[in-house]
């Protein structure tokens, strides 16, 4: 006849792997997820600066034609 302490100790043993298991498994995944979101943020923060750039230097050449045409208006000698 089975002892049942010994199913028991079994069973346990196979609970206490399997929890193991899962804990390990739910570790991975979650550092996955992190690094796919700091991927993702990183990737948003680099297509800010790069948008961040483009309007300073639109902003540039603006002002260079705003200069050039009040230069043309006025003279040269009014922007001292």
């Amino acid at each position: 006849m089975p002892d049942p302490d010994n199913d028991l100790e079994a069973r346990l043993a196979v609970l206490e792997r399997e929890v193991a298991r899962l804990r390990e498994q739910t570790a991975l995944t979650s550092a996955g997820e992190m690094r796919e979101g700091f991927t993702a943020a990183h990737a948003e923060m680099r297509e800010g600066f790069a948008k961040t750039r483009e309007g300073f230097a639109k902003q540039a050449v603006g002002t260079a034609q705003i200069t050039a045409l009040l230069t043309k208006i006025a003279g040269p000698e009014s922007l001292d």
